[in-house]
């Protein structure tokens, strides 16, 4: 005969309570953090009990009530809260798969509702998407429709935690990633390995997280005693723009011999045209990226990148909503390290060998 895993037996102890439940016998579900004191067994093992058992519609989980049998909850969707998640999603960037995840996940331990919503890139932001929301958690990268959002929120007293990038006022809460470290950390890196003509590669929008990886990058240049070249720092509109940028720029009499990003999109794009160029990757021009993307550890010569906690940002925006929600904590400011993933796109400059 099977021995039953752990959980299984802590799934039939909630079961009998339930049972107890229906019969009379108690009045209420002991909440999880009890089932883990009187059974012995962790807080993870009940709750892997518990989503069992929510999944089969036997119990409900209710913010700031615990555990509760369906029929004796009310309406479900009445008593729980329901959150927003306003992300602009880009099918090259894997950061808002990730975040969305976390969030999702955090989201179904407490048993909130949600809803996800894409605001593509220069569309209009619409307000309807706060109607009936309790909280928000919101990816700003667009002052057109993020500061419109933040506004209806704040008018409506909904409560907002941005993910990854907030406005230039800096006058909300907040989960970030360290940008300035980033930034910092890859320029570095490259010089480190002797490279001094280092492009670094941003677009046109004036945003907080690009604003603070690009003073990073300037930081790392001025420890090693270099003054920061504004024709090395490369502003473009698309990253199909990248080609023609860096046709001219290996024309140059000092051409450039390493490119960084605040994106591993655009170096990733570098990548592609450098390599139709016929340039070796990376004995002639060394490559760091930004984000740890799935399409950067894929190349032929594995993109070294920063990487961010992504999922790390957004399970811990959306507790730190949910804390406030239920009245455990306030909406408050965090901001997570990042690391150097060493892959193969940086070598020792030819200059300095």
């Amino acid at each position: 005969m099977a021995v039953k895993q752990i959980y299984q037996q802590v799934k039939e102890e909630i079961e009998r309570d339930i049972e107890a439940y229906h019969a009379g016998r108690i009045q209420q579900l002991p909440s999880e953090n009890r089932y883990a004191e009187i059974l012995h067994v962790s807080r993870m093992t009940v709750r892997k009990a518990v989503e069992e058992l929510i999944q089969e519609g036997r119990i409900v989980r209710i913010p700031g009530k615990g555990l509760a049998i369906p029929e004796a909850s009310g309406s479900d969707d009445s008593l729980r809260h329901k959150l927003a998640f306003i992300i602009r999603y880009s099918p090259d960037d894997d950061f808002f798969s990730r975040t969305v995840l976390a969030c999702s996940q955090v989201a179904n331990e407490y048993g909130y509702g949600y809803s996800i919503y894409n605001i593509a890139s220069g569309q209009p932001a619409d307000i309807n998407v706060l109607d009936d929301v309790d909280g928000v958690l919101l990816t700003y990268y667009n002052e057109e429709h993020g500061d419109k959002l933040l506004a209806a929120a704040r008018k409506a007293h909904i409560p907002v935690v941005c993910i990854d990038n907030i406005p230039l006022d800096n006058d909300v809460a907040y989960v970030l990633s360290d940008d300035v470290q980033g930034g910092y950390m890859a320029a570095k890196h490259l010089l480190e390995h002797g490279h001094r003509d280092i492009l670094f590669i941003i677009d046109q929008q004036d945003e907080y997280s690009i604003n603070h990886r690009l003073t990073g990058y300037k930081m790392a240049m001025e420890e090693y005693g270099l003054s920061v070249d504004e024709h090395n720092i490369v502003r473009i509109d698309t990253k199909n723009d990248l080609e023609l940028v860096l046709e001219q720029r290996l024309n140059e009499s000092q051409p450039f011999t390493a490119i960084m990003s605040y994106t591993d999109e655009y170096v990733v794009e570098a990548y592609r045209v450098l390599r139709d160029m016929g340039i070796d990757i990376p004995e002639q021009v060394s490559l760091v990226g930004y984000g740890d993307f799935m399409k950067g550890r894929l190349l032929e010569v594995p993109l070294t990148t920063i990487a961010m906690p992504t999922f790390d940002m957004g399970a811990t925006a959306c507790r730190m909503l949910i804390d406030y929600l239920e009245g455990r904590g306030p909406l408050g400011r965090m901001v997570l390290s990042v690391k150097l993933i060493e892959r193969a796109s940086v070598a020792q400059c030819s200059k300095s060998k």
